[in-house]
């Protein structure tokens, strides 16, 4: 639940940059504050992280971030970017630090990843209103379904074992890809697509927001590794990304994660 690109030159000033600091600047994690303010990247993904109308950031992954910051000491400002620019800029540094985001060998190479904190449900979404009647119980059934068309939103991870499968080509099965889970979800809504793959707790959160009362999950569903806070490797210190790694291990361990996770389960 984007990015324009820096000149490899960019790229290597401010990787030099990053390594130079965390090399001079002998800063213990356990204590004092980071070196700069993080920003953050974010776009709307309730119940995860939105804007409310007094224009206040909320959601499950914002109030774990936040308390990571305070007992971490760190400064965070929230900049709002389309998921596919946010992975972009945290390739170059231009963003610090994404949420939400979910482990793949591909972003590895730009960003260091948190511990685990938000589990993950992947489901089928579905119109109930359609005369098509489903029986899928893996992902090979859907081959059996021809001119089947599944939405999924750009940028989106949906662990390993789906990601594989959308990587393939499957004869009669069209892939369409919107800017968004929402929008996905509108067009499923509208009849324009068949099916759509989505987190299930985002999808309860945009249903209910935009009264999409027809969609509704597949028995089926794909339990993948938790979300991650991604961090860039250009523009993030080894020392403030430690800091604030300890921190969300520390809120594991005294029990506010958890808190948190109940909170919007419920």
């Amino acid at each position: 639940m984007p990015r324009g690109s820096t000149d490899a030159h960019s790229i290597l000033s401010k990787t030099l940059t990053a390594v130079v600091l965390s090399t001079l600047i002998n800063v213990s994690v356990e204590a004092g504050s980071c070196l700069t303010s993080l920003k953050v990247s974010w776009d709307t993904w309730a119940p995860f992280h939105y804007q409310d109308a007094h224009g206040q950031m909320q959601g499950y992954a914002v109030q774990v971030l936040n308390e990571m910051a305070k007992r971490a000491q760190c400064k965070l400002s929230y900049v709002q970017r389309p998921w596919k620019r946010t992975l972009n800029e945290l390739a170059t540094g231009d963003v610090d630090l994404a949420m939400e985001t979910l482990k793949t060998p591909e972003r590895e190479q730009f960003a260091l990843f948190s511990g685990p904190y938000s589990p993950t449900v992947i489901q089928l979404y579905h119109n109930t209103n359609s005369a098509r009647a489903w029986n899928i119980r893996t992902l090979a059934d859907l081959e059996r379904y021809p001119g089947v068309r599944i939405g999924v939103a750009r940028g989106d991870s949906f662990g390993s074992e789906i990601d594989q499968w959308l990587a393939q080509s499957h004869p009669g099965i069209v892939v369409d890809v919107a800017p968004t889970m929402q929008a996905n979800l509108q067009k499923l809504a509208y009849g324009r697509i068949d099916l759509a793959f989505a987190s299930s707790l985002s999808a309860i959160a945009v249903i209910k927001s935009l009264r999409l009362n027809t969609i509704s999950p597949l028995a089926v569903g794909w339990t993948i590794e938790d979300a991650h806070f991604a961090f860039s490797k250009i523009s993030v210190s080894d020392g403030d990304f430690q800091r604030m790694n300890q921190a969300l291990e520390s809120m594991r361990k005294d029990g506010k994660l958890a808190e948190l996770v109940r909170l919007y389960r419920h």
